[in-house]
């Protein structure tokens, strides 16, 4: 339904474009309804008709090309972004992920999160965090947002994953945690009980069962700058 509401509103911002090809709301508007349906390029195309554009415009355009995985053209756009937003530091925090500089990634990371405790953003850090090896870092970022969503079966088995491949994991605590959640059937073998590389293998299960992503791709970078 709501993706019809999407081309019903597109083809009315479309018949008055094309009536009037300089009416840069009307464009706008268009483009980022272009981007709920997904069609980044087309969106692009849009706003690239503008002639003076904004800030919020640049960050809109840097979202659209780091979907379509164009880190280049996704930094040019936040380079004319002079102010220190929110949304420019967690886009080039985007950047430096997708290009594996860790260092520039955590610096923009933690900038991010001096401002926003955005549950987008924490995902973001936890995932960051674990791909990186700090579990211990990981694990905190994913039990704050458990904290406020435990119905996420995919956050919870990343939280224990975590866990286990921390420094000083205890597997104990794991297992009394997947007993009260219901996911310790196939543990009932005392020799998996004491193997950490069973229990991860466990939990892997299950995430692939659930089709649970724990190799994170590329997150929703829909930050709301008035909520955050």
């Amino acid at each position: 339904k709501s993706i019809g509401k999407y081309v019903l509103a597109i083809n009315d911002y479309s018949a008055v474009i094309n009536k009037n090809p300089l009416d840069y709301e009307s464009l706008i508007e268009r483009g980022k309804l272009q981007m709920k349906r997904k069609n980044y390029k087309l969106a692009l195309s849009d706003f690239a008709k503008i002639r003076d554009k904004t800030t919020d415009l640049y960050l809109i355009m840097s979202d659209c090309f780091l979907f379509l995985g164009n880190v280049v053209s996704a930094f040019s756009a936040l380079k004319r972004v002079e102010d220190d937003r929110i949304k420019k530091n967690y886009n080039l925090f985007k950047i430096y992920e997708m290009q594996y500089n860790i260092d520039e990634g955590m610096k923009y990371l933690n900038l991010t999160l001096e401002k926003s405790q955005d549950i987008i953003v924490l995902k973001s850090a936890a995932d960051f965090y674990y791909n990186c090896g700090d579990f211990e870092q990981a694990a905190k970022y994913y039990l704050e947002i458990m904290n406020n969503d435990k119905n996420d079966l995919n956050l919870m088995l990343k939280y224990y994953l975590s866990l286990l491949m921390s420094k000083d994991g205890d597997n104990t605590f794991v297992i009394q945690q997947l007993k009260s959640d219901d996911l310790y059937f196939e543990l009932y073998n005392e020799d998996c009980i004491n193997n950490n590389q069973k229990i991860y293998e466990h939990l892997i299960h299950i995430l692939n069962n659930y089709n649970c992503n724990y190799n994170n791709s590329y997150p929703n970078t829909n930050l709301q700058e008035d909520i955050i």
